[in-house]
């Protein structure tokens, strides 16, 4: 699991660069050629769609897990610790 998502975080940050270099010059011929109608916009709002879905699909932003963490906790015995993964890493959880 934690190669697993290791890669998939890599592979994130390899589509980001890639977006970023591309999106550039893209911005960059729109200004050497005039700057009429802001062209590019198109493909910047795109492709940060994809973008935005790769982060949520590799990343697991906190906000996720933190939501998963108190629908268990709501769901199980408060008295037993439970299971939890953090950075590739399973942790255990104990309520107070």
């Amino acid at each position: 699991m934690k190669s697993c998502h290791r890669s998939k975080k890599v592979g994130f940050g390899i589509h980001l660069m890639n977006y970023v270099f591309v999106i550039s010059g893209l911005w960059l011929i729109w200004a050497l050629t005039g700057m009429g109608h802001p062209w590019p916009i198109y493909p910047t709002f795109g492709w940060g769609i994809g973008i935005l879905g790769h982060y949520l699909g590799a990343g697991r932003p906190i906000l996720f897990r933190l939501d998963r963490l108190r629908r268990q906790r709501n769901s199980s015995d408060h008295s037993a610790p439970y299971q939890e993964s953090w950075n590739g890493h399973e942790v255990e959880v104990h309520e107070k």
